[in-house]
């Protein structure tokens, strides 16, 4: 293991994530055993250390989140005598190791963000109705962040000095030369339509989310919301989430790295100060309206808090969805 910046700064993360996580479980087990009453005191009480725990925990795994990116960057040079390039290179040393560290941190984040939400759903409301249920998934959500704290540890200390891999040119070109040599495209369409249809896309998900929000603004003192259209964002925002890393790939990374055909996002995010934290923005927009669906099954419960949770999170996936639309639309147009 090379202990260069970015794996220290990594490893310091990874460490502080193991006591949070610690600590989340220790409260969550003493809360769940502390007595049956929800209003006893000591149960509230371990139930708001934990969630300090959970949100010191988070914020740790979002700042690892792009640390990751920066080591993937930082490694390029370390690797270039075995043919490494550029970041996508350095996946490819262990493809199924990176690659699993990679998606695991915005399925442990997403779980996370179901978990506020219900959270949010409850607060100043008495009788706290889902605090059991929030103490019961605890422990499942911290074997999920402990999976994505390991596989990523578990990627820093892998040997890879003596493994080879190409560039992703080099990759591609070995594959279908013709499809790598060809401009980017977004399902089928290049150039300014593959920029509307990015564009087009975000902006629908952008309004619904703005439209949304604000039914569930009204819900909130008019009893329950309309919950169809917000149910419906969750697999939208999902479907728009994987065209937007499409795009950054095929379409944005080539026009704003200066290289015809170098596709790839991983070194899009590193070499620009605006462009890593909006794709950080633009992924945790696109995870949050996964609690819509959660929030609509619980409102029967508790209608008001669910509504105000419900608007809270389309207002804030709103702003990082507009957040990367101009990042992008300042470094791409």
């Amino acid at each position: 293991m090379h202990l260069d910046a970015p794996t220290l700064t990594l490893l310091l993360l990874d460490a502080l994530s193991a006591a949070a996580l610690a600590l989340l479980l220790w409260a969550g087990t003493a809360a769940r055993a502390a007595g049956p009453g929800a209003t006893d005191g000591r149960v509230h009480d371990l139930a708001r250390l934990a969630a300090l725990a959970a949100g010191a925990l988070c914020l740790l795994r979002l700042l690892a989140w792009g640390v990751f990116f920066l080591e993937l960057d930082a490694a390029v040079a370390r690797f270039a005598e075995q043919g490494v390039m550029c970041p996508y290179g350095v996946v490819e040393l262990r493809p199924v190791l990176a690659r699993a560290a990679l998606w695991a941190k915005p399925l442990a984040l997403g779980g996370w963000i179901l978990w506020w939400a219900v959270a949010l759903a409850e607060r100043d409301v008495g009788e706290a109705p889902f605090l059991r249920g929030r103490l019961r998934a605890l422990a499942p959500l911290a074997v999920l962040a402990g999976a994505e704290l390991v596989l990523e540890v578990l990627w820093l200390a892998a040997p890879k000095e003596s493994l080879e891999t190409l560039c992703c040119s080099a990759a591609r070109v070995a594959v279908d030369a013709g499809a790598w040599t060809r401009p980017g495209t977004l399902l089928g369409l290049e150039g300014a339509r593959a920029w509307s249809l990015w564009g087009g896309a975000k902006l629908l998900l952008l309004a619904s989310l703005v439209l949304a929000g604000r039914r569930a603004s009204r819900g909130a003192a008019a009893g329950p919301p309309q919950w169809i259209l917000p149910c419906l964002l969750a697999p939208a925002s999902v479907a728009v989430g994987f065209l937007d890393l499409a795009f950054w790939r095929e379409v944005l990374a080539p026009r704003a790295l200066g290289l015809e055909f170098h596709r790839c996002a991983w070194e899009l995010s590193t070499r620009s100060f605006a462009l890593g934290p909006a794709a950080l923005l633009a992924a945790l927009g696109h995870l949050v309206p996964l609690c819509l669906p959660l929030l609509a099954f619980l409102s029967r419960r508790e209608p008001a808090g669910t509504a105000r949770a419900a608007a809270s999170a389309c207002a804030v996936s709103a702003l990082f969805q507009a957040s990367e639309i101009l990042a992008v639309a300042i470094h791409g147009v």
